[in-house]
């Protein structure tokens, strides 16, 4: 049974686009939280607080269909913590060196609200193309 109009079969086109769907669903707020911690890393090592290559390898490392969402919808269940499930399963795609930084000097909330951020602004993008037509 649908929560919502938007995640309804017969309603879902009706008040969404399955192009905004896509924009805030679980994959592509996994992925705006990852992409968060690429720009930390990057930031860091830019600053000299983590090594280059860690955030290089941050970066390689960080795509959402690489995360074993099992693994974090079973670390959520424990823990209910919105981000620790997804560190840990980030954690695991990476060397123990790039591992270690994941997450280094954020808060949950400096990356779940600026990955909700993210996502507004393609939510916005979408917008604004659709604009366009009319």
């Amino acid at each position: 049974m649908a929560s919502s109009l938007i995640d309804s079969e017969l309603f879902k086109d009706q008040y969404s686009t399955k192009e905004m769907r896509a924009v805030f669903s679980e994959r592509a707020q996994i992925q705006s939280w990852l992409d968060c911690w690429v720009a930390l890393a990057k930031a860091e090592a830019k600053n000299g607080v983590i090594p280059e290559s860690v955030a290089k390898e941050i970066a390689e490392k960080a795509h959402a269909e690489d995360i074993d969402m099992d693994y974090v919808r079973e670390g959520f269940k424990k823990t209910s913590h919105p981000l620790m499930p997804q560190i840990r399963a980030f954690i695991q795609l990476c060397s123990p060196e790039a591992g270690g930084y994941i997450h280094w000097g954020a808060t949950t909330q400096d990356i779940t609200n600026t990955g909700t951020i993210l996502q507004l602004r393609n939510a916005q993008d979408i917008l604004e193309k659709q604009m366009e037509i009319y």
